[in-house]
This record gives C-alpha cells, sequence and structure tokens, in this order.
C-alpha cells in the first residue's frame, strides 16, 4: 500500500494543531500526545527548523509527526543535518520522551514507516533521522524494510527494557502482594517496620494543581540531594526541563492526565512519584526519595509498592516503570517491552568515515 508524503516546516504550534487533535486516537501514551508535542515544540530551541511529515493515502490524511532539525558539529569534524522525531536529541532539551511513534492508522505503519525511509533516502538536505525511545514493532518494521533502500542503513545507538506492572492480573491489593517473591515480601515488611518509627505510614495523592505543583518542587528538592550527594547534577538543575514539565502539570492536572503521589511516615517524607496517566494507564516518569543508610530503609521500593496498591484501587490498567533496569522495579513487574533508540543514516563517505573513526576509537577504549 503506497502512500504519499510530504516534509514541511513548521512556522508555529497554531499550523499543526488541528492535525495534532485529530491523530490523538492513534498515539501510544502520552509522550505524542498534542499537550507533550505542543509544550516540547513551545520549550526548545526555537532557533532551529521544525518539520511535519503528513502521509495521506488516496488524498486522505492517514499520518502524521514532527521533526526538530539538528545541525551541530559532532566528533570536530562533522556537522551532518538531522531530522529527530518528537525529539530535539539535546541534554539542554531532553524532556526524556519514551515510547515514540508516528501518529498514525496502525494498518497504514508498514507504509508509514516505508514512506519515512523513502524520506531521508530521498532528501538533499538531511542525513539522518533519529528514532529516540521506539517500540519494538516500529524497530522491527525498519529492519525488516530498510533493505529496499541501499543508500540507507540502520544503526542501534542503544535499547532498554521498561518494567511494567499488568494491574489487570490483580483483583486485589493482597493478590498482588502474594505475587511477590517471599523475599520481597520480607522486605516490605520490614521497610514498613522501618519508617513505622517515623509515625504512621500514609499515601497523599495531589487534589488540584497547585498541590501537584508543590509535590512536583518537594520531589525535586529530593531527586536534587540524591544526584548532589553522588557529586552530580540531577534533572532539576536544568531549568529548561523543570518548566516544561511544570507546563505539562499546569495543563493536564484537571484532565486527569497527572498524578502526584507522595508516601509519608509521620511528618517525613519517603518519596514522590510524578506519573503520566493516559488511557487508563500509568507511567512514572520522576522520582524523589529520601535515601538512608540502613539497609532495611528503601524509599524507592515501598513508594512505588505503595502506589501499584494504590493503582489496583483505582482500577487503572498498567504501571509502567519506563526505560531503565533496576532489580527492585523487576521484583515488582510482570512484564517487559523494549525500548529502541536508533538511528536511520544515508551511507555516504562522511558517514563513513565518522563511523570507521567511532569504530577504531571504541575498539581503543576497550583495549585499555
Amino acid at each position: 500500500m503506497k502512500l504519499t508524503h510530504s516534509l514541511t516546516n513548521i512556522r508555529s504550534v497554531d499550523d499543526i494543531f488541528p492535525q495534532l487533535k485529530t491523530f490523538q486516537k492513534y498515539r501510544c501514551s502520552f509522550f505524542t500526545s498534542a499537550s507533550w508535542i505542543k509544550h516540547w515544540l513551545g520549550h526548545t530551541d526555537s532557533s532551529t527548523n521544525k518539520y511535519c511529515l503528513s502521509l495521506k493515502h488516496n488524498g486522505t490524511e492517514i499520518g502524521f509527526a514532527v521533526f526538530d532539525e539538528i545541525i551541530r558539529r559532532r566528533r570536530i569534524f562533522f556537522k551532518p543535518a538531522i531530522l529527530s522525531l518528537h525529539d530535539s536529541n539535546s541534554d539542554e532539551y531532553d524532556f526524556t520522551i519514551e515510547y515514540n511513534e508516528l501518529l498514525v492508522d496502525p494498518q497504514y505503519l508498514t507504509s508509514a514507516i516505508d514512506s519515512l525511509l523513502h524520506t531521508i533516502a530521498e532528501s538533499h538536505r538531511h542525513h539522518e533521522i533519529k528514532l529516540n525511545a521506539i517500540t519494538s514493532e516500529t524497530f522491527n518494521e525498519i529492519q525488516s524494510l530498510v533493505h529496499n533502500y541501499p543508500i540507507l542503513h540502520v544503526l542501534q545507538d542503544k535499547t532498554s527494557p521498561c518494567q511494567i506492572v499488568d494491574l489487570t492480573k490483580f483483583s486485589s491489593i493482597d493478590e498482588y502482594r502474594q505475587f511477590l517473591s517471599k523475599k520481597r515480601k520480607y522486605q516490605l515488611r520490614k521497610s514498613e517496620d522501618y519508617y513505622s518509627r517515623y509515625g504512621e505510614i500514609k499515601v497523599q495523592v495531589a487534589e488540584n494543581c497547585n498541590e501537584a505543583l508543590k509535590y512536583f518542587d518537594e520531589l525535586g528538592e529530593l531527586h536534587e540531594n540524591k544526584w548532589q550527594s553522588n557529586g552530580e547534577k540531577g534533572a532539576f538543575s536544568n531549568p529548561v526541563w523543570v518548566n516544561f514539565h511544570k507546563a505539562i502539570i499546569s495543563d493536564e492536572f484537571n484532565n486527569n492526565k497527572i498524578i502526584l503521589f507522595k508516601l509519608t511516615a509521620g511528618m517525613t517524607t519517603v518519596g514522590v512519584l510524578y506519573i503520566f496517566l493516559d488511557m487508563n494507564k500509568s507511567c512514572v516518569i520522576q522520582t524523589g526519595f529520601l535515601y538512608e543508610a540502613d539497609k532495611f530503609a528503601q524509599p524507592g521500593f515501598l513508594t512505588h509498592y505503595y502506589f501499584i496498591e494504590y493503582a489496583i484501587s483505582q482500577n487503572i490498567s498498567e504501571y509502567d516503570f519506563l526505560a531503565g533496569d533496576n532489580l527492585y522495579k523487576r521484583s515488582l513487574s510482570t512484564d517487559t517491552e523494549q525500548l529502541y533508540w536508533v538511528t536511520i543514516q544515508k551511507k555516504t563517505l562522511t558517514a563513513f568515515i565518522e563511523n570507521t573513526l567511532l569504530y577504531i576509537k571504541r575498539n581503543i577504549l576497550k583495549i585499555k
């Protein structure tokens, strides 16, 4: 099934907002929602070109995607023009997108991926497309179709598992607790005993936007304390990231898309979670925990566990820890989804030289 496609420059968010709203029914997560893309465009570097890819079948638009254009020097000598899907591929403008997909009618997915490959193959300006945090379905489609374009090849930059709790498997909180291993149940009891010395363990969920923003600030303090104790900077040290997510909270809290969840013991905050809720699926975007030296002080494990209990009570169907592996996340989860960070690159002489030098560098580092 052949589609027609066009890549056009975006002058403002208003130009594409009707299309964003139209194709919301095809989003696979909040990360490709109208709100996320609108605020991404509003908070990212305004000096870069933004593009809209429109996909049509028999004159009817069936797919849509937004790209940021990246032209920056890398490895001293190279300065390619790159398109990045729903992401700016930059430390300053890294808003942590995941489950990143084309907004397309599922029956046209294969044709849409083919059109994407055709777009970069025929482009005289752009030499690469970055697809950060795409699902295995999209990655497999790319792998199966790229051989039709001898000028292109696919670089798998990285992959990461997402641990997921399928909450529909549990009819009650007790049933979920029984699902945990004997070791985890023991650690849970010990952690509850430890924090109970501060007072009664309670769940608090922000009830309005102002309260949600206060919880978000408190999360930020806990988050930065942890990172700074390791001599590093966390996400909250980047004001662009903070302002972006505050805008998302302000825009979507009253639409029941945002949860700010806090676990306390007496007057002590054990942990705070910042969560998206979309299509009755929840995913945790950022966390802040009160870390202590005692081995039974496991604030992350305990806070996530209590949110899972809360989610079951609210009939939420899924809790996704998002990318990044961790033992306690695995122990709490029922399923795993793999995400891929991929570059589709033209086979140019410049790309060949750059990739060869990078390969040599990596092998020298391995020897050292």
